[in-house]
């Protein structure tokens, strides 16, 4: 018996999805609104939340450029953070089922951008002819796919490239990875609510991770900004995470002002969107206060300021000490120590 091609399921169709019926609510062999596979893109972006979050950018540059469905393989501790980017299609976790959805779909064109081997290691067994950004060679080696990566890629064996030379932000160089201009593109965090900011409100964000502790500022430098804020007509409130959960209570009392205890995610962002200014060190919460477009004024020294793309609503405070990328270090926090509270509160004063 011959079969009715027409009345079969069509899965060349972007609307299809097989196990359960399309957005259009219709059976493909009634349905008048058949639509191809558009270009597909597959970014590879893993690591801290504020390193993925500083990568979003390229998101409406790859709309631009004709990719409507976009996949973006991260890790567990950017998932989060990720999910508030409006132009990410598809967002996986790197495991067993990342692994199986890149050995089976094809995309038009893969962008590598982190430096971890096994993010690098499964952009080369991604299915595209078009690949740009970092790959794994067989001995377990990085390498560029274009040669518009090779000066992302000299950054991490160049320190004098990197903390000398180098003016590029991060977004830059993701664009510039990607073979495109970068044009001021902003991050991509879209908070649901409203938020109305209170310009006199100074949110004072502690945390700066497990990772680099060399980042954060001391405690006594943090207090004597709250109080000398409190006494110039400001409303100074501590912010942080989870690890800086007792750091909170303890700064706050003795600087006898407000602090937020440890939130959701969103309700953190909401927090730094609703503040006149955002005081940080290199951390998650200077992207977010950068994405909800809060001013920041950025505290520096084991890191590079340089690489912030500060958008026209921020600026950084630097150690002389700095930059040293050193997680840890017999000189902190002696040299986090030399940006004084009373320089920042001029910061602050003039914004």
């Amino acid at each position: 018996m011959k079969k009715d091609i027409d009345n079969r399921p069509r899965s060349d169709c972007f609307h299809f999805r097989g196990e359960v019926p399309c957005i259009k609510k219709k059976v493909c062999w009634e349905c008048n609104e058949f639509e191809e596979i558009p270009k597909r893109a597959l970014v590879i972006k893993f690591g801290a939340a504020g390193d993925a979050l500083r990568t979003t950018p390229i998101l409406s540059r790859l709309r631009r450029d004709g990719f409507k469905d976009i996949t973006w393989i991260c890790d567990e501790a950017s998932r989060e953070v990720l999910s508030f980017a409006k132009n990410i299609d598809k967002l996986v976790v790197f495991g067993t089922d990342a692994l199986l959805k890149v050995a089976v779909e094809k995309y038009d064109a893969v962008f590598s951008f982190d430096k971890n081997l096994s993010a690098a290691a499964l952009a080369v067994v991604a299915k595209s002819e078009d690949k740009r950004g970092f790959g794994a060679t067989e001995s377990g080696k990085l390498f560029e796919f274009n040669e518009e990566s090779l000066y992302a890629l000299k950054l991490g064996i160049d320190n004098n490239l990197k903390f000398k030379l180098n003016i590029k932000s991060v977004p830059e160089l993701i664009f510039e990875m990607a073979g495109y201009k970068y044009n001021g593109e902003e991050y991509e965090f879209e908070l649901k609510s409203k938020i109305r900011r209170k310009k006199n409100v100074v949110a004072l964000n502690i945390g700066v991770g497990k990772r680099w502790p060399t980042k954060s500022w001391p405690d006594d430098c943090w207090v004597k900004l709250a109080v000398l804020l409190k006494k110039s007509g400001f409303k100074p409130v501590f912010v942080g995470g989870e690890a800086e959960r007792s750091l909170l209570s303890n700064y706050s009392a003795r600087a006898e002002v407000e602090f937020l205890p440890p939130s959701e995610l969103h309700i953190f962002a909401e927090a730094l969107a609703a503040a006149g200014t955002v005081v940080t060190c290199d951390s998650l919460a200077l992207h977010i206060a950068l994405a909800v477009k809060t001013r920041v004024i950025g505290l520096f020294c084991s890191t590079c300021s340089n690489e912030i793309e500060w958008f026209n609503r921020g600026e950084a405070l630097i150690s002389k000490k700095g930059p040293c990328y050193d997680s840890h270090c017999c000189n902190w926090p002696d040299c986090m120590r030399s940006i004084s509270p009373e320089s920042v509160l001029k910061k602050i004063m003039k914004s």
